[in-house]
């Protein structure tokens, strides 16, 4: 009795609870099939080998060509169809389908010419040897190449119904997302502003004493912290929801802005620049954080009293090309290869800056990356699509139709 097989390829246990057969026994369905088109191709020249005595094939040397003509490209079929299934994508689960529809089509096959052949009667054994083997290599070609189309059938669709799946958790979690940021904005943010706004107004009056007045200088702080980071955390929302729209932008004027706020924000910072007179690339409003966080992590980092950090940019033919570079103790080599990835621990003093780096500059089409580090010091090159011509006319044409809609 055949052994029952799972939709995945492997065989339940039975009901006295013996183990169910190793689901790499249907690996090595490729190997078999490859050999059996190998061993029905050798068979070919079974008419030579029951030939007349004389040297001629059994049947005349025509019938004998004629045969193998037309039986060789099914033969070398299986073996094509073997080497297919080895190197293909189709999985082991799909492999007991195509097993089944080969024997099947097979053994049904072989069946009824073996009725016709006992209705009809066969000459000599080597019309008989030749007629089997045409039952075998004709019912079998068919039934493996309908198992193989059906079983790739049946893994695109199941693909696409994982991807439709997929797509659906991922816009769940998009929605979830975005009542996580309207509630950072609506709630946690004014209450935060709230109490930064207390605080300010305690630290005026003049008759505090100094423990009160440090510890309202600490809320204020703490305010000021947790306002960055929801602010950080709403651009990577707004960043997953393709909420971005690059369009063109002069770098010049908001790299000015953004190095003197950080040259101003830290005692002791000096912050030189190296600019062209135009930046122009394709970005939108959010791209000055890119700059602040990397000037402000480059003066953060400062292991000195002072920090400089020097900020030079160019243009080429296709992008604009921005570097920081800094006179800080470098990277250490344990901290490279995740620089940029959001910090999952206590460990990591980076924190969601430079993540918010990378995830900004990819979304305008860029790329950034640490292009040199050590003792004496780290650079981060940024590169940003070039804002041309015929984009800005793009842009221009897709904002009118926009607002004809």
């Amino acid at each position: 009795m055949p052994t029952a097989t799972a939709d995945d390829g492997t065989t339940p246990a039975g009901p006295e609870g013996a183990p169910a057969a190793s689901p790499g026994a249907w690996r090595r369905l490729p190997t078999v099939v490859t050999v059996y088109g190998v061993v029905l191709t050798a068979s070919l020249v079974d008419r030579w080998l029951l030939g007349d005595g004389l040297g001629a094939p059994a049947g005349g040397t025509v019938a004998a060509v004629t045969t193998v003509a037309i039986a060789l490209p099914f033969t070398l079929g299986f073996v094509y169809g073997g080497v297919r299934l080895a190197r293909g994508t189709l999985p082991a689960a799909r492999f007991p389908r195509i097993a089944r529809w080969w024997l099947g089509a097979s053994g049904a096959f072989l069946v009824i010419n073996l009725l016709m052949m006992t209705v009809w009667g066969t000459s000599t054994v080597a019309v008989a040897i030749g007629w089997l083997r045409f039952s075998l290599v004709f019912g079998g070609a068919g039934g493996l190449l309908v198992g193989i189309v059906e079983a790739g059938s049946i893994e695109r669709a199941r693909a696409a119904e994982r991807a439709r799946v997929r797509a659906e958790r991922v816009a769940d979690t998009r929605e979830w997302l975005r009542y996580l940021n309207d509630i950072l904005r609506h709630e946690v943010l004014n209450a935060s502003n709230v109490a930064a706004g207390n605080a300010s107004l305690l630290l005026d009056d003049d008759s505090l004493d100094e423990a009160t007045r440090d510890r309202l200088a600490v809320i204020e702080r703490a305010c000021e912290d947790l306002d960055d980071v929801i602010r950080e955390v709403r651009l990577l929302v707004a960043s997953d929801h393709g909420d971005l729209d690059p369009r063109r932008v002069d770098l010049r004027p908001v790299l000015d802005t953004e190095t003197d706020a950080v040259a101003e924000a830290y005692d002791g910072a000096t912050v030189e620049t190296d600019l062209p007179e135009s930046l122009p690339v394709l970005a939108d409003e959010s791209v000055g954080r890119v700059f602040s966080n990397l000037v402000a992590n480059a003066v953060e980092h400062n292991d000195g009293p002072d920090a400089t950090v020097r900020v030079s940019g160019e243009m080429d033919a296709d992008e604009a090309v921005v570097r920081v570079s800094d006179d800080g103790p470098g990277v250490p080599p344990d901290e490279r290869e995740t620089l940029f990835e959001p910090a999952n621990d206590s460990t990591s003093d980076h924190g969601l800056g430079l993540h918010i780096v990378r995830t900004l500059v990819d979304r305008y089409g860029g790329a950034v990356e640490l292009s040199d580090t050590g003792p004496d010091g780290s650079t981060f090159t940024v590169r940003l699509p070039r804002a041309t011509d015929a984009r800005d006319v793009f842009d221009a044409n897709r904002e009118t139709a926009a607002a004809g809609t």
